[in-house]
């Protein structure tokens, strides 16, 4: 077992061969993301705060093993021989939780050492601390010194001006260890005056009595004077514990070597080092001194790392789940924790991501909110509100959403559009409204987004100079309804077809492999869910208290019924309506409004997604093979089907024909017995992304380059397995979603996935995990099983409760539970099936609210669920946590 849960009760987990981990991870960050690290148990992995603001050497992955330069490295002289902490000892085991890490180091007939690293929840610092024992019966004489590569700039330049901008570096000495703040932040798009300031501090304590370091080393080249490199242990302690006095130089590359006075340890007597490392600026010195003081007192480390475990902890409580074994219990723990992870870090700043620049991205931004929906519902509204003003008036938007809440076109300034990117905000906003009973947020107006990108961006204004911000032709910011914008991007897409009057691909899908199909491609699978939200924003309308919506004027072009319809089944009539809304709303709207009467929109929401419905499964649908076409490629030919003597079939083209009801209740069983026919990989246990292609796809996607098996040709992809789960949970197959979810979780806790506890992005042929933490499967699987399993949602602010439980998941219990909040209360739903009943043969029966029975009157119940009226469980809800025990017959 690579690593096992140290108790029943929490996520604790220990890994007696820690070194086995050659590419794992754990992430440390305060609770404001104010501070980014990674470590491994060879003390590897960055510090950072952003793309332009790294202590350590960026670390991608593979200089986890192979970079001493990303290494908070300590080196210990005891009794003349020489141990680095970064390399294994005699004997090695690790520890961890929310959110730190304990090397525990045995040095037979020496001495033993705990090595703990951890990031204080309310401190941007990462605190170090090394405790050396003296374990033998006769005193040791001993001395150290830290050892780290200080690299105290961009990450860009590594490769742009990597001499130059060691010549900015100053350090400076601390009372406890060393500071640097280069001179000026340098790169050819313009130069600017630096306030950043990095430090490295440490004491080291002894008995009652707490020293500072008493040599201080900023030098790297010095460090390695006498050393064949930054690995050679022996010849750089020669150098360093041969230096008398401080050792700094200025524009150089920067060392931070802090050493210690020598001791002498009686038998069983300890010493502390604690060390902080940080990024602070020179005008707001809170951060430093905050870290001074912590390492001037060491005695604060032990409690500091309880409050910071209990804090994480607390969060990931917010949805706690008591499942059928203990070990999926803990490790979904974990997974909770994730799509917070994700708001703070962004897809950027872990080994795995060494692609990322920072910010979030619009896709992974809005289905992250799903489950932060769920935990941290107060802080979610006002990120979603803010998020559509990235919308463009064409239905596009910005990409990427910095931390301020800004908007940018594209993280690398290039000029294209993801075609699934509408679909994601009705979801969320959808799932806001049902969870709250807040209607009056469609009405919320707002402004949109307006860059050098036009028509989804065919064109580009080499001239705008503009605020970002979309106005009228009187110069005025121009405002909508949040409603009015989740129409643009949904009607837009409606006309926006290629040649099989399917929405074109453009530059991808949720697959960003499916990137080289941009005149000719069309996306079935996310036609689908355009159609879907059609449908369901017309039946969401329709139960709003209002009888009429402000829209701006020129959506009479997209909303065609109300004065010229389009032929639907014409492409050309399609691109035509679409081009005269383009150049209507090209640069700048009227500013003028209409009003429409609820029911005429509501007629031409629903043609339209009737019109795709049957479109969508008279063309696409092969039944020989019980399975949907999900996509055109750019010579325009299908690409699931029959190929000759293969059989080419994408994951993603089936689960949103079921997501969305394109797939007819009578076939979904068919579908499903075909992906597990083609995609399910039975020595792995999970379900493929496609089948093998066997040739390079250039008229669909880079995807296809990769080795068959890995990322996004093949790989066993977590989210969209768990979307596959969700889809077969949403139209009432439990024991088909039951068997995907599973497979995920089995595939995460197995050891050859060779990681710590969590769900990675996806795992490769082998079944090793890969990219940790930062992945959106982690939030669609949390909303997947609070929302569906246990069946604990809104609808329209009511609570309902619709289990869809299987008796396997009631083998070693009768009661399975879920923690979260709901209507500001918290709730602990309790389910017991005595007799081991499967979804859809039980009815459930709310038989208590804390202890007390419930009227049967006071909440509906059918066959399959139970709705509780928002006030009635307002009323009954009195406690500070409220448990509903429900019994399923």
């Amino acid at each position: 077992m690579l690593y096992r849960f140290i108790n029943a009760e929490d996520e604790r987990f220990e890994a007696p061969r820690p070194y086995v981990f050659t590419t794992s991870y754990l992430p440390l960050t305060d609770k404001n993301g104010g501070l980014f690290s990674a470590i491994t148990p060879f003390l590897s992995g960055d510090i950072k705060n952003d793309n332009d603001t790294f202590l350590t050497h960026p670390a991608s992955v593979e200089d986890l093993k192979l970079n001493y330069l990303d290494r908070r490295d300590f080196i210990l002289l005891a009794d003349g021989r020489v141990f680095r902490l970064s390399e294994p000892s005699d004997e090695d085991s690790l520890q961890s939780g929310f959110f730190y890490q304990e090397i525990k180091k045995r040095y037979k007939k020496a001495f033993t050492v705990d090595v703990l690293n951890f990031i204080p929840q309310d401190l941007p610092a990462e605190i170090m601390q090394i405790t050396v024992t003296n374990t033998r019966p006769k005193p040791l004489s001993l001395q150290g010194f830290s050892l780290m590569y200080v690299y105290a700039r961009s990450a860009e330049n590594l490769r742009d001006h990597r001499h130059v901008t060691s010549l900015l570096q100053r350090t400076a000495a601390h009372t406890y260890g060393l500071t640097y703040k280069p001179t000026m932040v340098f790169n050819e798009k313009g130069h600017r005056l630096n306030t950043t300031q990095y430090f490295v501090l440490g004491t080291l304590k002894h008995g009652k009595k707490t020293v500072a370091p008493c040599c201080k080393i900023a030098d790297l080249d010095y460090v390695t004077a006498q050393a064949a490199g930054f690995h050679d242990t022996k010849n750089i302690a020669k150098q360093v514990l041969g230096t008398k006095g401080n050792r700094i130089k200025q524009g150089v590359e920067n060392a931070a070597v802090l050493v210690f006075p020598s001791v002498t340890l009686r038998p069983n007597s300890s010493i502390t080092i604690t060390l902080a490392y940080g990024i602070g600026s020179s005008d707001k010195r809170s951060v430093i001194r905050s870290a001074a003081k912590i390492v001037g007192s060491c005695g604060e480390v032990p409690e500091m790392v309880r409050k910071t475990r209990r804090y994480w902890r607390g969060v990931s409580g917010r949805v706690h789940f008591q499942l059928g074994t203990r070990m999926q219990n803990q490790w979904i723990q974990w997974v909770g924790l994730q799509p917070l992870l994700r708001k703070l870090f962004g897809c950027s700043f872990l080994p795995h991501f060494d692609y990322g620049k920072g910010g979030r991205g619009w896709r992974d931004l809005w289905q992250d909110a799903l489950t932060l929906l769920l935990i941290e519902p107060e802080a979610t509204k006002d990120m979603i509100v803010n998020n559509f003003k990235g919308i463009r008036i064409d239905g596009s938007n910005a990409t990427i959403i910095t931390r301020d809440g800004s908007f940018k076109s594209d993280r690398n300034n290039i000029s294209r559009v993801w075609m699934d990117h509408g679909v994601w905000p009705y979801m969320t906003l959808k799932l806001y409204f049902h969870q709250t009973g807040d209607w009056e947020v469609f009405l919320k107006k707002t402004g949109y987004y307006r860059d050098h990108q036009l028509k989804r961006s065919q064109e580009v204004d080499y001239t705008f100079r503009g605020n970002n911000v979309l106005s009228d032709h009187a110069g005025n910011p121009h405002e909508g309804t949040i409603l009015e914008h989740i129409l643009v991007q949904i009607l837009v897409q409606f006309y926006n077809v290629g040649q099989h009057n399917i929405i074109r691909l453009e530059n991808a899908d949720w697959n960003d492999g499916l990137d080289m199909a941009g005149q000719n491609g069309e996306s079935v699978a996310f036609s689908c869910m355009y159609a879907s939200h059609l449908k369901d924003i017309a039946d969401l309308l329709a139960s709003l208290p209002v009888e009429s919506f402000e829209l701006t004027e020129e959506l009479l072009l997209l909303l065609d019924t109300l004065e010229h319809p389009v032929d639907y089944a014409s492409v050309q009539e399609k691109l035509g309506r679409l081009q005269r809304y383009f150049e209507a709303t090209k640069t700048a709207v009227s500013g003028k409004k209409i009003t429409l009467e609820k029911g005429r929109l509501l007629h031409d929401l629903r043609k339209k997604a009737d019109w795709m419905y049957a479109h969508i499964r008279a063309q696409e649908w092969n039944n020989e093979l019980s399975l949907f076409n999900g996509y055109y490629d750019n010579a325009g030919m299908p690409v699931d089907g029959k190929k000759g003597k293969r059989t080419h079939v994408t994951l993603t083209g089936q689960v949103f024909p079921i997501m969305s009801g394109i797939t007819g209740s009578d076939k979904i069983a068919a579908q499903f017995t075909a992906i597990r026919k083609y995609l399910f990989d039975k020595k792995v246990q999970g379900f493929r992304l496609n089948t093998d292609f066997k040739e390079l796809q250039l008229d669909l996607g880079r995807g296809f380059s990769f080795i068959y098996g890995d990322k996004e040709n093949g790989a066993f992809f977590s989210h969209m397995n768990v979307m596959l789960a969700f889809a077969l949970y949403s139209r009432g197959y439990a024991q088909y979603g039951s068997f995907v979810l599973q497979s995920i979780m089995n595939m995460s806790l197995s050891e050859r996935a060779g990681m710590y506890p969590n769900l990675p992005e996806y795992f490769d042929s082998k079944g090793t995990g890969k990219y940790a933490y930062l992945t959106g499967s982690a939030s669609w699987f949390i909303y997947t099983m609070l929302q569906q399993v246990f069946g604990v949602r809104g609808q329209n602010g009511d609570l309902l409760l619709e289990p869809k439980l299987t008796a396997e998941e009631f083998k070693e219990q009768d009661t399975l539970s879920v923690s979260c909040s709901f209507a500001g209360k918290r709730i602990t739903v309790v389910y017991t099936n005595e007799k081991k009943i499967s979804f859809p043969r039980y009815s459930p029966e709310l038989i208590s609210v804390n202890g007390l029975p419930v009227p049967a009157d006071s909440y509906i119940r059918d066959a399959h669920h139970i709705v509780i009226k928002r006030e009635t469980l307002l009323g009954l809800c009195t406690k500070p946590e409220n448990e509903l025990q429900i019994r399923l017959l």
